[in-house]
Parts: structure tokens; C-alpha cells; sequence
């Protein structure tokens, strides 16, 4: 558990539910300020209208005070910022081979944060490739494969991994929808990528 990271996302999800909050009290009180004038046009107020105003102003009143906490409540969070995280990314590359099967292989490049620790180089990554088609029974048929990765750091200073087969070149190539997901060895997802369907020139 990464208590650095939890602590800041924590922090930062705060200041942005205040950030939400002061825009909709500052909606809520612009709207609140125009019914009062409108309201108070004429040369009487009738006492029905009287009574409206007072609610509406009572409404003002605790927005404007709710308002002035949460701008000081925002002062405080001035220097909260979305720490980075770890990142993901794949680059899919087809082939046909000599006997006219596709091939495909894959490149997984990791951007390894410092805040996170979600992903740390030596962890070993399960990669689920997923394909999805229609059949000609109207429905959706779909395949997929799976196997394991462990990225290393390479001369370059990128943290990256790479895998290959006809396998997969049968999923990236014959299915509508092609997608890659990672996950860690406990099966969590930590990322997807619709990569679509691919074409072999």
C-alpha cells in the first residue's frame, strides 16, 4: 500500500469536491440574487411576495456563508496537486509469416512513477488479449489469450516488455474489437486499451 500516494490523491480529491462545491454555490447564489430583483421590481411588494423574498434571502444568506468557509478551506489546499501515477501504453505491430499466418507482436511501454508503487520493476504482469466479432447467428462470438510479462529497464531508461505468436495475430487481425489489458498477479486491472482492428498491409 503506497500510504505517500493514497495520502495525496486523498488530499487532491478533496480540494477538487471543494473546487465542484464553489461552483455550484456560485450558480446557485447568481440564480438566488436575480429572483430577489426580480421579485422586488414594482412600486409594492405584495406580502406573498414579501415572503418569497425572505426565503430566497434566507437561502442567499447560507450559500454566501457556505461559500466564504469553502474559499477558506481552499486556501489550504492551494499547494495540493494530482501526483502522477503509473502509466501504460502498448504498440501492436502484424506480419504475415511465410506459411501466410499472422503474427503479431506487441511492445508494453511503463511509465513507473515514483508516488506510485503500483507497478515495480521485477513484478511480473498478466496480459489478457480479447477479441470480439459478430457470427452469422446475429450474435457476438469471442476469443482471447493470455500470458505473462515481466518488464525490465531497457538501454534507453524505458521500462518495457514485448511479446509475440500467431495467436495473437489471429485475435488483432480476424475480430472486430481487439483490446489488451493488464492486470498484476493478484488479477487486478490496471489498465485497458481498445486497440481496434488490425490490418495487415
Amino acid at each position: 500500500m503506497n500510504t505517500v500516494l493514497d495520502s495525496f490523491t486523498l488530499q487532491f480529491q478533496e480540494k477538487v469536491a471543494l473546487q465542484r462545491r464553489h461552483g455550484a454555490l456560485k450558480t446557485a447564489i447568481g440564480w438566488y440574487e436575480d429572483r430577489i430583483e426580480r421579485y422586488s421590481r414594482g412600486c409594492k411588494i405584495r406580502p406573498w411576495k414579501q415572503r418569497q423574498i425572505d426565503r430566497i434571502q434566507a437561502k442567499l444568506d447560507a450559500a454566501q456563508e457556505e461559500l466564504s468557509f469553502i474559499n477558506d478551506e481552499l486556501v489550504s489546499y492551494a499547494d495540493v496537486k494530482e501526483l502522477p501515477r503509473d502509466s501504460y501504453g502498448f504498440s501492436v505491430e502484424n506480419s504475415r509469416l511465410s506459411n501466410g499466418m499472422e503474427f503479431s507482436r506487441f511492445e508494453l511501454n511503463i511509465e513507473d512513477s515514483l508516488y506510485d508503487d503500483t507497478f515495480e520493476l521485477g513484478d511480473t504482469l498478466i496480459i489478457t488479449a480479447g477479441g470480439s466479432r459478430r457470427n452469422n447467428r446475429g450474435g457476438t462470438s469471442s476469443s482471447w489469450s493470455r500470458f505473462k510479462v515481466t518488464p525490465v529497464l531497457n538501454d534507453e531508461g524505458e521500462v518495457t516488455t514485448f511479446y509475440g505468436s500467431t495467436r495473437l495475430g489471429r485475435l488483432a487481425t480476424q475480430y472486430d474489437n481487439f483490446s489488451m489489458t493488464v492486470r498484476n498477479e493478484d488479477m487486478e486491472v490496471l489498465y485497458t486499451e481498445e486497440i481496434g482492428t488490425q490490418v495487415i498491409a
